[in-house]
Formats: structure tokens, C-alpha cells, sequence
């Protein structure tokens, strides 16, 4: 993934927060989190790693992959994707 070229030998684990995430067990105090990604976004692989990840963790988490769209795909409003991405992201939010 992207911070492989920052830190090939994994010796500085803070240099990547997804691998603290990972490692890090229980995280009871960890807010609900919705992890959207675009399909052709370059580190899109790690935001679905993070969705594992907080899973795992125990954290109530939704995950979604907006095919097509790249990293920020938020900002490409004018793509019927990104704006399924921030309903999405409303319906998530909205009180239960």
C-alpha cells in the first residue's frame, strides 16, 4: 500500500495509522464509522483494509465502494456515484 514507499521495512508503525488500527484490538471507544472509497481510487485497497479492520475491532462499521470514481470521489459531484456517496454519508449520519 501507499505507505510501503515512506517505510518499506514497517519498522515506524505510526507512519501508517491503518497498520495502528490493525493492531490494535478492542476499540470500545471508537465512534461509528462509515468508510466510503472510490473503485479507482489508488489507495482504495487501504480504505477497505480499514473497514476490516475497525470490524474487527469491534467498531460498528459500514463500508461502500463507489465504482468508477477516484480518491475524493466526494468532490465529483456531478457523477451520479459520488452523489449516492454523500446519501450515503446523510443516511449514516441521520439519528437512529
Amino acid at each position: 500500500h501507499t505507505c510501503e514507499g515512506y517505510n518499506p521495512d514497517g519498522s515506524a508503525g505510526l507512519a501508517d495509522p491503518l497498520v495502528e488500527v490493525e493492531r490494535a484490538g478492542p476499540l470500545p471507544a471508537w465512534p461509528r464509522t462509515f468508510v466510503p472509497w472510490g473503485g479507482s481510487d489508488p489507495i482504495g485497497e487501504d480504505s477497505s483494509r480499514l473497514a476490516e479492520a475497525l470490524v474487527q475491532s469491534g467498531v460498528d462499521t459500514r463500508s461502500r465502494e463507489y465504482p468508477g470514481l477516484p480518491h475524493a470521489l466526494h468532490a465529483y459531484v456531478w457523477r451520479r456515484a459520488a452523489r449516492q456517496c454523500w446519501a450515503d454519508v446523510f443516511d449514516f449520519l441521520a439519528p437512529a
